[in-house]
């Protein structure tokens, strides 16, 4: 038998066929919009932890002035975010998705109202952990989340939005971050600093 385009590079065998009838109900459990739905909300979880990471960025050089530091001390959160990761995505197969992802984005908006608010490195470097710490979640817990609602042969082009998804925080959050950083609320305060006030 010659091999052309049509030809499937594996042949189904009934072992196959059975499994697929017995694990075909899982994944009807939601209709095609639904399953958008969900996609669209676990990229926009998966988009927080780089974009709270890169709006960062832009402030630092004035942060570390501000608190009488250097950039390494303040931008210490990659840890933060490989533990988070890895008990978001063990926490995330006993307890499920939903309340993991609920946690996570709890403790990363605690944690953004406590790095506003720092006043010294340490009260910086433990909100930029718990903050690192809470946002990791939308990462490792959103590839089961499609893992769970399509089948293998259906989840190339949810995972493809969920990654783009991801790396679009690297894009969006300089230049979201730079914006608020440099706005004239922004300025304002700085003048206001320097002026003494505050």
């Amino acid at each position: 038998m010659e091999a052309t385009e049509e030809t499937p590079l594996l042949t189904p065998t009934p072992n196959d066929e059975l499994l697929e009838t017995k694990y075909d109900p899982v994944y009807d459990r939601f209709n095609s919009r639904e399953k958008k739905l969900i996609v669209a909300l676990v990229s926009w979880c998966g988009l927080m932890p780089y974009f709270v990471s890169g709006c960062f960025f832009p402030s630092v050089p004035q942060i570390a002035r501000d608190l009488e530091s250097t950039a390494t001390m303040i931008s210490l959160s990659i840890f933060a975010a490989a533990i988070g990761g890895l008990s978001a995505a063990s926490y995330s197969s006993y307890y499920g998705r939903r309340p993991v992802y609920l946690c996570g984005m709890a403790v990363l908006f605690v944690g953004s109202l406590g790095v506003t608010i720092s006043n010294t490195i340490p009260q910086l470097m433990f909100w930029r952990f718990t903050q690192a710490f809470g946002a990791s979640s939308g990462l490792s817990v959103g590839a089961g989340v499609i893992g769970d609602i399509y089948k293998l042969e259906e989840r190339g082009t949810a995972m493809g939005v969920f990654l783009a998804a991801c790396l679009l925080g690297f894009a969006l959050a300089p230049p979201a971050g730079g914006d608020v950083f440099h706005c004239p609320l922004g300025l304002l305060l700085a003048v206001d600093e320097a002026d003494g006030g505050y």
